[in-house]
């Protein structure tokens, strides 16, 4: 297990640094505090005021917060280490089923000044992307482009960013004179020119940023409501493909939760539809 763990700190210290060959990207901090988390003190906590007595204090901890300056417009954008893979899922964002990245986003941008200081300009968020901390099993097909590129497309980010051409020029300095799709980050450039983003659509305007921030904050009130007014119904989420949110749980036999009984139901959630610009 000592040997396993040293390998995989060797090949994400190998593939940060071949990461930071390739972009602009600089890491400004880790382990960022917001709100007091223990009897640690870091950045402002989100605060938000659910009616005249009671309100709702947001702690956490964000794994590594990343810089890029471009003129001077300056981007900031969380990293989060995951010990498996992971990516954004919007329907998960819709439903308040994953708030995390969103809420450090949001952090984020509460602190800005704290951040980088009151003399800069106004801060915009780069996005919110994934890192999975492993040391991959590269197949002989793989390793056809090459050892090192096939290790670093292993690492490489899954998640959100601005579409901004400004920021993704500086993202990949592999692309700024060609098309072809990003080795580092989910995102590639057209032959125009302009950017797309992966299947998962990993590319969102500030405009489609912004109200994803607004609404995860209106999920946690909304969470917050409903746990200042009691309600301790038994009714886990169950998606479209028949993922429920008990399917992982460690807690089962504390739930008692049984959908044969009538006062046992699944809460079904319908199917979820992105569209441009919605």
């Amino acid at each position: 297990m000592q040997r396993q763990l040293i390998n995989t700190v060797r090949q994400i210290a190998f593939a940060i640094r071949n990461q930071s060959k390739l972009s602009a990207a600089e890491p400004k901090q880790t382990e960022v505090l917001f709100g007091n988390v223990g009897k640690e003190h870091g950045l402002k906590a989100l605060d938000f005021q659910i009616d005249a007595t009671h309100s709702v204090h947001v702690r956490g901890k964000i794994d590594r917060l990343d810089q890029i300056q471009v003129a001077d417009q300056s981007y900031l954008g969380i990293v989060d280490y995951k010990s498996s893979q992971h990516k954004f899922d919007f329907q998960e964002a819709y439903y308040g089923l994953a708030m995390q990245m969103l809420t450090y986003l949001d952090a984020v941008l509460h602190n800005e000044q704290a951040l980088v200081g009151s003399d800069q300009a106004a801060v915009k968020l780069a996005g919110a992307l994934y890192m999975h901390i492993q040391n991959p099993t590269l197949k002989p097909k793989d390793i056809q482009g090459g050892f090192e590129a096939a290790l670093l497309k292993k690492n490489k980010y899954k998640g959100i960013l601005l579409d901004d051409p400004q920021l993704l020029e500086h993202l990949d300095s592999e692309l700024q004179q060609g098309n072809g799709t990003s080795k580092v980050y989910p995102f590639a450039r057209k032959k125009d020119g302009s950017y797309s983003g992966g299947r998962a659509a990993s590319l969102v305007t500030n405009d489609q940023l912004e109200r994803l921030l607004q609404h995860n904050s209106q999920l946690i009130i909304a969470a917050a409501e409903a746990i200042f007014a009691g309600e301790i119904q038994l009714n886990p989420i169950r998606l479209n493909d028949k993922t429920t949110a008990l399917q992982y749980s460690p807690y089962l036999s504390i739930m008692q939760f049984d959908a044969m009984l009538a006062e046992n139901a699944y809460r079904d959630l319908p199917p979820f539809i992105s569209q441009t610009g919605s």
